[in-house]
């Protein structure tokens, strides 16, 4: 009794010390930086007046009436987004701060927010709902959700930890940059992942204490895989949870529990799918025409899902953000950071595991480890039907962030040391000691970015960040002769300094080259370069210095790729999206004009 009192009591200290941390780091975060975080504060000030279901005007994606003065907020912010050249002044803080609550309504769209059960945004609907009333500005207002969200946030991760004790690894994984950078937001990611672990430790309180467990933790259980499925849908296998309490109390209110949970999930996921209606992704076929091709034709789906996990590309996107792309995926570490966190990451897990324990407590493992890798599944599942362009190679839209809720249920599973005669205390020391050292590096490192990338200005150069590795989720084939992969861009500075392409080599090592254009609008050369493709390395930003190059401000300009010596079989190609991430230019394929953008950075001197 006396060490599971200890392990609380730590637990206690990790929260107290996470929402410190979390305060502090969300002073260095600027308003609505996380991705899509915009489209969760309309949720959450919908919500506020009494919006379950999201209204879909004809020809708009889901939306609702939103206070002009908040949208005048979020205009502000929403400029910084993908581009890390642009730094907040005093002066744009200093206007965003003194923005009002006009009174007037306009509609704005906010679909993908649409499939989700609105109750997980209370914290955040709160704390504009009391702003507004209190007559408190915007910037106020926003802040007061972010502080309810984290104090939320900190008060579920206590309740769950005085429930079941955690193990080392999951504060560990509390702690990472990327889960601190969301938990200091307003965004989803913080309430889902304490709700998780709230179930978690719910389902390991009862297991341990069997036919003895409290009355109210199986309603507890059910109640909050609700709440996470219906705005996670990856995580409906949670409701194997509460029909697997079954097994350890033999309590048929388990199946009742979960069949009514069920039901509940599956009929909103039906409303949600009927009423919402999201214009970002336009499909030829339906989404469930989508789904019943691939899980009719399951080789059809292993192929996609094979050609997304073999992709070296993916493989280094997936496990970047995991760790951290803070901001809308435009604030990266170095490749030493993300080494120095999955190396203390992997001693903390290597402390973390009992095999004894795994062994003694097969049942729990089992279902938490079932739980964990069906949740995984459902999330490249989801984007492929509703995000990837059909029909796909690869599935588009997965970013490393959304396995931190499966990672976590799979480290209950290999760190479950509910029998105490199991643990073992000088593995917990020391990953306790190596979680101390993860905190001050994962915190300092974190804040070290948000600096760099919101306030300082580079001394030399100002980048324009156009395109992201990870966006990539197409390409038009190999870059042969006779061929011509064009991007139209607008100049944001006068001297272009250096242009970034994402390129890739099939995996081979090719020869040749492939004459890089830089064009102005009447398709007049201004800068000409040879590339040798020998020295492209696959699924990698491939750089061209222009020295200077005098461009005008707000012109247009086209990067043109094409090659007079390449065949089939020994070409490179240029990495693109499908979606227009590039709203200020297009990708031109062979003369004609794409929907979507190829993959691309330009840099200036200031």
């Amino acid at each position: 009794m006396i060490k599971i009192n200890k392990n609380i009591s730590n637990g206690t200290a990790f929260v107290v010390c996470l929402f410190l941390l979390s305060l502090m780091t969300s002073v260095n975060i600027p308003p609505l930086q996380s991705p899509d975080e915009f489209d969760h504060i309309k949720r959450a000030y919908l919500l506020t007046k009494g919006t379950i279901i999201l209204d879909a005007p004809a020809g708009e994606s889901s939306g609702g009436l939103i206070d002009s003065g908040l949208n005048v907020y979020g205009d502000t912010y929403f400029k910084y987004r993908h581009h890390a050249n642009r730094k907040i002044s005093a002066e744009v803080t200093d206007h965003a701060t003194h923005i009002k609550w006009a009174g007037t309504m306009s509609y704005s769209s906010a679909p993908g927010t649409g499939y989700y059960f609105p109750i997980v945004y209370i914290p955040q609907a709160i704390g504009l709902a009391a702003g507004e009333i209190l007559d408190l500005t915007v910037d106020d207002s926003y802040r007061l959700a972010r502080l309810f969200t984290l104090i939320s946030v900190c008060l579920l991760l206590l309740a769950a930890f005085k429930l079941y004790a955690p193990p080392v690894i999951v504060m560990a994984l509390l702690i990472i940059p990327m889960s601190l950078f969301q938990i200091s937001t307003a965004s989803l990611d913080g309430m889902a992942t304490a709700l998780s672990i709230l179930a978690v430790s719910a389902f390991i309180r009862i297991c341990i204490d069997k036919e003895h467990s409290a009355r109210y933790l199986l309603p507890l259980l059910s109640l909050v895989v609700f709440v996470i499925a219906s705005c996670r849908v990856n995580l409906t296998p949670m409701v194997l949870l509460i029909f697997g309490t079954y097994i350890f109390t033999r309590d048929k209110k388990a199946f009742v529990w979960g069949g009514g949970i069920t039901l509940l999930l599956i009929s909103w996921t039906l409303i949600a799918l009927k009423t919402t209606v999201d214009l970002r992704v336009v499909q030829e076929v339906s989404t469930s025409t989508i789904l019943s091709h691939y899980l009719t034709n399951p080789s059809s789906l292993a192929q996609v899902l094979f050609n997304t996990w073999s992709s070296e590309m993916w493989q280094s996107f997936y496990f970047k953000t995991f760790f951290g792309a803070l901001g809308w995926l435009d604030g990266w570490f170095s490749d030493q950071t993300y080494a120095m966190l999955s190396a203390l990451i992997l001693i903390i897990l290597a402390f973390s595991i009992s095999i004894k324990a795994t062994v003694y407590n097969a049942k729990i493992t089992g279902l938490l480890l079932v739980t964990s890798i069906s949740s995984l599944l459902l999330i490249f599942l989801a984007l492929l039907v509703t995000w990837t362009p059909y029909p796909a190679t690869i599935i588009s839209g997965v970013q490393g962030r959304y396995f931190l809720i499966p990672v976590i249920l799979l480290a209950y599973g290999l760190g479950f040391t509910a029998s105490e005669s199991t643990t073992v205390g000088w593995q917990r020391a020391c990953a306790t000691l190596v979680l101390v050292f993860l905190v001050l590096f994962s915190s300092y490192k974190t804040n070290q970015l948000l600096l760099s990338r919101y306030y300082t200005s580079s001394a030399l150069e100002e980048v324009s960040i156009n395109g992201y590795m990870g966006a990539a989720d197409i390409h038009f084939g190999q870059l042969t002769e006779g061929r011509s992969f064009e991007q139209e861009f607008t100049a944001e500075k006068g001297s272009l300094y250096k242009v970034s392409l994402a390129l890739a080599t099939f995996i081979r090592e090719n020869t040749g080259s492939v004459t890089f254009e830089l064009l102005d609008s009447s398709e007049h050369a201004l800068f000409t370069y040879v590339i040798d493709v020998s020295e492209v390395n696959d699924n990698s930003w491939h750089t061209i210095y222009t020295g200077g190059l005098n461009t005008i401000s707000d012109e247009r300009y086209l990067i043109r790729l094409t090659s007079t010596t390449a065949k089939e079989g020994n070409a490179i190609t240029w990495l693109s999206t499908s979606t227009d991430l590039y709203n200020q230019g297009k990708a031109i394929v062979d003369s004609r004009a794409q929907k979507g953008d190829f993959l691309f950075q330009v840099i200036y001197f200031k």
